[in-house]
């Protein structure tokens, strides 16, 4: 990123998250969230991404979670395969897992109605169960 800039960084990473269909069918979408993205100041780019690299594993947490977790996970995720995830949702004890094909890594972004009531009925979930 200091060698090529934070436009070149944000070209080269942004499309890989998400699905191939949402990049055809949304390209004004992408090119607005590049846009939006290559304003990020490379000082805040560069934390942000050492900070994902050198985060410790925390699947300790998830295996002694006492309370519902959340999954939406996107078949194509570059960022997070789809064997990952499945390693994960599996550690706690009660779990709601959800699966869509044709979606990446920003599945909040390209199915937001889906993602948006899913996580409201999640949430309603875990209020009764309180």
């Amino acid at each position: 990123m200091q060698q090529y800039g934070v436009e070149s960084f944000v070209k080269q990473l942004l499309p890989n998250m998400f699905s191939a269909q949402f990049l055809e069918k949304q390209a004004a979408r992408i090119d607005n969230y590049m846009q939006q993205a290559i304003r990020i100041p490379m000082a805040t780019m560069i934390a942000c991404y050492e900070a994902m690299i050198a985060r410790p594993d925390r699947t300790a947490v998830l295996s002694n979670l006492r309370q519902p977790a959340f999954f939406f996970i996107g078949k194509e995720d570059q960022a997070v395969p789809l064997d990952n995830s499945m390693t994960q949702v599996v550690l706690p004890s009660i779990a709601s897992i959800h699966i869509f094909d044709h979606v990446g890594h920003m599945g909040m972004l390209e199915v937001f109605e889906e993602s948006s009531m899913l996580l409201h009925q999640f949430i309603t979930f875990c209020q009764h169960r309180q």
